[in-house]
């Protein structure tokens, strides 16, 4: 997911795996998801080069599958710190890499303040390994997040 560079706001990307498996910025490892990188925004946007912090203004966050298992699979994404009331725009890209690089979907969903969360795609996963099925019918994960939490 990628939200305008130099943007202050804080979004998090939320995957929910074929066995129930879920992936997010507290469960950063979970069967074969991995978030690569929990990007929250301006802060700790610097990375050492050469002895000297130099800011990072790109936002965006990357989970990678490191194998397909068979089933469905939902990405959500959630506005976790607002610091504006205007709707931030939040691109969403999922790739099939292997054997080659295929786009299975790119959109954009405005998220409307602290809280919201959108659901950007769900895929089906067949048992070859091919993507057999899309859409965007919505589900809430953030309910099981906080569910597990009491």
């Amino acid at each position: 997911i990628r939200w305008p560079d130099g943007h202050p706001d804080d979004v998090d990307t939320l995957v929910e795996g074929p066995r129930g498996d879920l992936l997010w910025y507290n469960n950063r490892d979970t069967a074969l998801m991995h978030l690569d990188r929990d990007d929250r925004g301006l802060f700790a946007d610097r990375v050492i080069l050469d002895g000297v912090a130099v800011a990072n203004p790109i936002n965006q966050e990357t989970v990678t599958l490191r194998a397909l298992q068979s089933g469905e699979y939902v990405v959500n994404i959630l506005h976790y710190k607002s610091n504006y009331p205007d709707p931030l725009p939040v691109d969403v890209k999922v790739e099939k890499l292997n054997p080659e690089v295929s786009l299975v979907f790119y959109g954009r969903r405005n998220l409307e303040g602290a809280g919201d969360e959108q659901t950007a795609l769900r895929f089906t996963i067949g048992p070859g390994g091919e993507v057999v099925g899309t859409n965007e019918l919505p589900k809430k994960l953030l309910v099981r997040v906080i569910g597990d939490k009491t």
